[in-house]
């Protein structure tokens, strides 16, 4: 019988307030490093339809065959059936994200440098490759000055849209006369199929503006994106200039033409931070990134602190509608956000702090990793790191779900005297941030890692038709308990009035089921299985 995965605390903890520690979340199943004497790590990984998954690792080690950026395409167990460098004949390549198209092919979007044909000193890179590792077409964009690429997003016409930032105002940025007296632009182009530029849009004003979302469809031909500003002048005259820190929000068409748009605070809510856009079955938006302890929405303070991992929700007209904020005494942001099969989101961010909705931190800071309801109630949230700081570029990390795992790609600083805290592998010799990769099995949840002084004895397990449920401690009767299903549903509820109480589950479907009992508002729970 295939393991469910365990969203069965919800029946619990969506009414009750449990005071034990948080859920740390799966097991680690393995763990695999890639790097050198310097900085390495994952920028980007993707599930392809047939189970296998392409990565991208960004290096910056000159003593490794990592150096520059590697794609590696791996089968469903991850085993590596192929790598291949990219710009490897420049002076450097940074792959940020890959894209799969409807063809199979995929598109590589980064930075480069040092190219025969380079524009300026670093400029936006798009690679079309086969899932051989065969490059189709390359081509650079930018100016005689630094730019710097963000995201990519095919379109529905075979083009693709990619937005970042410039400090130029030449080459194939067609900008405003005002734009070469500024430091950085936004930078929003359109592409068609072959890679040729259809359209540019620079959007800033005297201050620092660059995109710091990715593109999301959040109908046909119509695409979101977030624009971090802290101008107050030209494009951003609007805004006040006493609130230097501010989110643009625009929607384009594939002309280029502006559908909607709005200017949020970056002071009292979201900060001006990179986040992540998710479509909601309701038509509205989910903004993965980072908030404040103090928002004006749902603060935590004063439990919590600083920064916050943040789960923000815009309407269809963009205005500002929700916030979740998750954290604890320290600073956490949130890098990446996916759907999980069995609902809500798992995502993934980085963590200094070892209270609240945190079990712990094992150095100066960790990769972060937490799973949330529909609600965007916590089910269980998880430190992964080692004995140093493991964030080097809020650029690194990606999740993805297969086969009852999840896969954490991003980084983690390799310390002297392995192993510290979860890191078994890299080389500890050079004190520096490896690629690193964590496998976390997903049936483990609740499992491995339930309390170990619950009060609860569930016999015989697995049940056919009658379960006994028997209190190993001297509790006072009654006490509620509840049954739920593999959705979370309730299906049962009662109370205990004797230490031994036997319950009938042969009408029951075969499964598994969560008994959760409610003492003096702390829930203690035990997993069982029906056949």
């Amino acid at each position: 019988m295939r393991q469910p995965y365990l969203i069965l605390l919800l029946s619990c903890f969506n009414t009750h307030q449990l005071q034990a520690q948080v859920n740390p979340g799966p097991n680690i199943a393995w763990q695999e490093c890639y790097g050198g004497s310097a900085e390495d790590y994952f920028a980007d990984a993707v599930l392809l339809e047939d189970g296998r998954i392409l990565s991208a690792i960004a290096s910056g080690s000159f003593d490794s065959e990592y150096y520059g950026s590697t794609i590696i395409l791996s089968d469903v167990s991850l085993g590596e059936i192929w790598r291949e460098k990219i710009g490897d004949d420049c002076n450097g390549s940074g792959i940020r994200e890959i894209s799969v198209l409807e063809d199979n092919n995929v598109l590589l979007f980064g930075i480069v440098s040092g190219c025969e044909d380079s524009i300026g000193s670093f400029d936006y890179y798009v690679v079309k490759i086969n899932l051989d590792g065969e490059i189709i077409w390359s081509r650079l964009y930018g100016s005689s000055q630094y730019d710097d690429p963000y995201t990519l997003l095919p379109t529905s016409d075979g083009g693709f849209l990619v937005g970042g930032s410039t400090r130029g105002f030449d080459g194939d940025l067609y900008m405003p006369a005002w734009n070469d007296l500024f430091y950085d632009d936004a930078l929003i182009m359109k592409m068609d199929s072959l890679g040729e530029v259809e359209w540019v849009d620079i959007i800033g004003g005297t201050n620092p503006d660059l995109v710091s979302s990715n593109f999301l469809e959040v109908s046909p031909v119509q695409y979101l994106v977030m624009i971090a500003s802290s101008s107050y002048d030209y494009d951003l005259a609007g805004s006040s200039e006493d609130d230097l820190k501010k989110h643009l929000l625009r929607v384009y068409d594939l002309d280029g033409n502006v559908l909607k748009e709005i200017i949020l605070s970056a002071d009292d809510n979201l900060i001006d931070q990179w986040n992540t856009l998710q479509l909601l079955p309701d038509g509205n938006v989910l903004i993965a990134g980072t908030g404040i302890a103090e928002s004006d929405i749902n603060p935590t303070f004063p439990e919590h602190d600083g920064f916050e991992g943040a789960l923000a929700i815009i309407n269809e007209e963009l205005e500002l509608i929700d916030l979740n904020l998750f954290g604890g005494l320290g600073n956490e942001y949130f890098l990446d956000i996916i759907p999980a099969t069995i609902g809500g989101y798992y995502c993934l961010g980085y963590s200094s702090s070892s209270e609240g909705d945190l079990p712990g931190n094992h150095g100066e800071g960790d990769m972060w990793v937490l799973h949330v309801d529909g609600s965007f109630n916590l089910i269980w949230s998880k430190n992964i790191g080692s004995a140093g700081t493991d964030l080097f570029t809020s650029q690194a990390g990606a999740l993805i779900e297969k086969d009852n795992m999840l896969y954490m790609f991003s980084q983690v600083s390799a310390q002297a005297g392995m192993p510290t805290g979860d890191l078994t592998c890299g080389d500890p010799s050079t004190n520096k941030v490896d690629a690193w990769v964590v496998a976390l099995d997903l049936t483990t949840v609740g499992v491995e890692n339930e309390p170990q002084q619950t009060p609860i004895q569930l016999y015989p397990n697995p049940v056919t038709n009658t379960l006994t449920i028997q209190l190993t401690q001297q509790l006072p009767l009654p006490v509620t308990y509840t049954i739920a299903n593999t959705t979370g549903k309730t299906i049962e509820t009662g109370a205990l009035i004797n230490p031994i109480t036997q319950l009938n589950m042969g009408n029951n479907a075969p499964g598994v089921y969560l008994f959760c009992l409610i003492i003096y508002d702390i829930a203690y729970f035990e997993l069982f299985i029906k056949e």
